[in-house]
């Protein structure tokens, strides 16, 4: 299988709970001390790649030894927090890392994968090297963030325009962005050495931005839309305000959300901010539009919110943020890590703005688009959530900015078509029962 669709993507960290340094794994490591890994790898997750087919049925094989050799773990599709709990002690013991087809085993779903970049800390593709193809919003997190070559391969889920690679020197997206282009003719970029190339590249890189997404087409049909036409809320939703002192309202077809200062949804620290939400189970896609104005100073958009310890937020933020109008994409969960997830940049002057977040078990990917068409990737999370959970709207005044309002078009929730199918066969079968039931009471009585 060619790397740039790969059929099994491997998250390997160096920490318990996928913390410390991380590496994606996309073909055999003979030995990972070329990754940048010896004997550190204690928790993986492990994702079904673009090319993992019907029958594909592969595994990755964690080696003790070097060149795939001594005692050996297998494992599917899925999260491993802890290794040393696994049946065989491989905490801090992996030196190799092959893949197998094995059984079939269901696990979780990468996700669109536009372009996969392979960063080297050497001129000429030698040194450590560190595979990305998601937005990396802190390189400090990698195992190296030194780049003085580069190979950029086109991935399976580019747009046919093309994609864009934005290198930032500072964490979070911060200061001038650096662009390489990935035009439709292009299936490979080399870089042997940055110094070759006409702008200046930083040689310490702070955080990675993928540009040129799309959203995933799986997500295709509609089971819940509101439009906000009507003078009070429909049935199934709730209005959360723990301080009473927002306001919501329904007018010529928006819902729109007026939130005063010192209200936001951080983790551990303030809830006060008011959302309208309702309930949803299993894998979803949930989407909306706001109307933008240099007159309503919006700071709000999508949430899915499990309980305080467990929620993700996408919004627009204010002119008056540090995020300066940017799309701002954050994961908060009870282990306090940096809620930043991703951001999405250049967005700022749409005067309308499409916010979509698609959950596929706990992996939670947001979008943001100027046309509702093309979409930016802001980032993935991931935040263990049961079901069901609350999803809807939100809306924020953080610090002591002026009030904030925020205008929601309309919001909708999406799900898989074969998943509607069984839900509405399910439906038809339990009213099927129901009938039968009533028709032999009403024997019996008779």
């Amino acid at each position: 299988m060619p790397p740039n669709i790969p059929r099994l993507i491997v998250e390997v960290c160096q920490q318990r709970w996928f913390g410390g340094r991380r590496g994606i794994v996309l073909e055999p490591v003979p030995d990972t001390r070329s990754i940048g890994f010896t004997n550190t790898i204690t928790s993986v997750r492990i994702f079904k790649g673009p090319g993992y087919g019907p029958g594909a049925n592969v595994k990755a094989i964690f080696y003790e030894d070097v060149n795939y050799k001594g005692n050996r773990l297998v494992l599917g599709p899925g999260y491993y927090h802890n290794l040393h709990q696994l049946a065989y002690n491989f905490d801090n013991r992996i030196s190799s890392i092959n893949f197998a087809s094995e059984s079939y085993v269901d696990g979780p779903e990468w996700g669109s994968v536009p372009l996969i970049l392979d960063l080297f800390d050497q001129p000429n593709y030698k040194g450590v090297r560190t595979t990305v193809n998601r937005d990396e919003p802190q390189m400090t997190a990698r195992v190296s963030n030194t780049v003085r070559s580069m190979r950029l391969y086109k991935g399976p889920n580019c747009p046919p325009i093309g994609a864009r690679v934005q290198l930032f020197s500072r964490p979070f997206y911060e200061g001038e962005p650096h662009p390489i282009q990935l035009t439709r003719q292009d299936s490979l970029i080399e870089i042997p050495d940055m110094r070759l190339l006409p702008q200046t590249m930083p040689e310490v890189i702070g955080s990675i931005k993928i540009e040129g997404w799309t959203s995933s087409s799986v997500f295709s049909q509609v089971v819940y839309q509101d439009e906000f036409d009507s003078a009070t809320l429909r049935a199934g939703w709730e209005w959360h305000d723990p301080r009473e002192l927002n306001a919501w309202q329904e007018r010529q077809g928006f819902l729109i959300l007026t939130v005063e200062k010192n209200q936001d949804l951080w983790h551990g620290a303030n809830y006060d901010a008011p959302r309208v939400l309702r309930s949803e189970t299993g894998d979803f896609a949930i989407e909306t539009r706001l109307q933008v104005s240099g007159e309503t100073n919006p700071h709000g958009g999508l949430i899915v919110w499990f309980d305080q310890d467990h929620f993700v937020r996408l919004e627009k933020t204010s002119p008056e943020h540090y995020f300066a109008g940017d799309v701002r994409f954050e994961q908060h969960t009870a282990r306090r890590d940096e809620p930043l997830i991703g951001r999405g940049i250049d967005l700022e002057n749409a005067t309308q703005l499409y916010l979509r977040i698609e959950r596929v078990g706990n992996l939670f990917h947001g979008y943001a688009s100027a046309s509702g068409v093309d979409w930016v990737s802001c980032g993935t999370a991931y935040v263990e959530m049961g079901n069901p959970v609350r999803v809807g709207m939100h809306a924020l005044c953080p610090g002591n900015m002026k009030t904030t309002v925020t205008r929601f078009d309309y919001f909708k929730v999406m799900k898989k078509p074969e998943e509607t199918l069984t839900l509405s066969r399910a439906m038809t079968t339990n009213r099927a029962q129901e009938r039968s039931r009533r028709v032999e009471t009403i024997r019996r009585l008779t």
